[in-house]
């Protein structure tokens, strides 16, 4: 079922195509927000024993490459990214669906 949600296209499903470029923009820069949280914090809950110098070297790097040092400690990072973005979408989706049938249901008790 996750998996069917990976080759969603978002930003039609949520019918962000019908705002505003300015509000699609913030509205894109919090899911990316959203992601990266979560994406971090599943990469550090599955860091394998003794990288945390390496991660600790990479974090002071001028401009560290958090998701390429992942790619390369933690085996089946690809997997998992994609598996958290398929679940975010997901999420939303559902979120937009019971909000969407609670306005239904609104409306249709405003008109009784």
């Amino acid at each position: 079922m996750l998996a069917d949600y990976a080759s969603i296209d978002l930003i039609k499903e949520l019918e962000l195509d019908q705002v505003s470029e300015e509000q699609r923009n913030a509205i894109l820069a919090d899911f990316e927000t959203m992601l990266s949280n979560r994406i971090n914090t599943e990469a550090m809950l599955r860091l394998p024993e003794g990288v945390e110098g390496d991660l600790d070297l990479e974090l002071n790097k001028p401009e560290p490459d958090l998701m390429g040092f992942y790619q390369k400690v933690i085996p089946g990072f690809d997997l998992l990214v994609a598996q958290i973005v398929a679940a975010f979408k997901m999420e939303m989706i559902e979120l937009k669906n019971t909000s969407d049938e609670a306005v239904a249901q609104v409306t249709a008790e405003s008109n009784v």
